[in-house]
């Protein structure tokens, strides 16, 4: 079955957290200030794989949400094939702006991605899409919690632990029918609620977009230890 859709990657962000790991290592050398999305994977930004990736999917359009004053996007030849938008103070901000760019028609669907997921599978979002296409309230890839969770009030002590059986660790891509994703994006934003994902947005509306199982290679490169992992990753996937 194809089904058109347009994809929105919000890359907006500082990438606070990288900056922290990259500070504190012990490699002693230096780091440029940088986003994330913009450092080197075997030798090519991380944003540059993730768009290249996403092409392959040929979508209709890609939407990319950069902040005001980034211009490190003009230097990748993937983001030249895309339409670009300013982002905004939070995730949802800069999703929302990516769909007010888009334009799309209200049951059109539209996929979220990370820019910092550059190693998901083609065939896991060809899945997504399927699963979203028979769904009104949209699909997420996700995988299944495998550890032990523990929580704790303070963070010092375990309180209680949790039954991981019914725990799954969310990704994206994350698909939904355009108005559905603006429309609970905007009442998240009136209720001042803070959504991590889309699927955070559309669950608040009593919605319950299906689970697609993805792969635990689709990590998100947060931290230095990502990146090292996804080096070692995508090592892997050149043999």
């Amino acid at each position: 079955m194809t089904v058109p859709f347009d994809i929105v990657v919000p890359a907006a962000g500082a990438g606070t957290r990288m900056a922290v790991s990259l500070s504190s290592d012990s490699s002693g050398g230096t780091h440029p200030e940088i986003p994330k999305q913009y450092m080197l994977l075997g030798g090519v930004a991380i944003l540059e794989r993730t768009l290249a990736k996403l092409f392959e999917l040929n979508p209709r359009r890609i939407c990319l949400v950069v902040a005001e004053q980034d211009s490190h996007w003009q230097s990748l030849p993937s983001a030249k094939r895309c339409e670009i938008t300013q982002g905004g103070a939070s995730r949802a901000e800069s999703v929302q702006a990516g769909l007010t760019k888009l334009q799309c028609e209200q049951n059109d669907l539209v996929l979220v991605h990370d820019s910092v997921r550059p190693l998901v599978a083609i065939d896991s979002i060809h899945k997504l899409i399927e699963a979203a296409a028979d769904c009104d309230a949209g699909a997420i890839l996700a995988t299944p919690v495998v550890d032990t969770l523990k929580y704790s009030e303070q963070g010092s002590q375990i309180d209680r632990s949790a039954d991981r059986e019914k725990y799954w660790q969310a990704q994206t891509p994350q698909a939904f029918p355009a108005g559905l994703l603006s429309e609970a994006l905007r009442r998240a934003a009136e209720q001042a609620l803070q959504v991590t994902d889309e699927a955070s947005a559309v669950e608040a509306m009593g919605l319950r977009p299906k689970l697609v199982t993805g792969s635990k290679h689709n990590l998100k490169i947060t931290t230095a230890e990502d990146l090292s992992y996804a080096e070692f990753l995508l090592a892997g996937q050149s043999l």
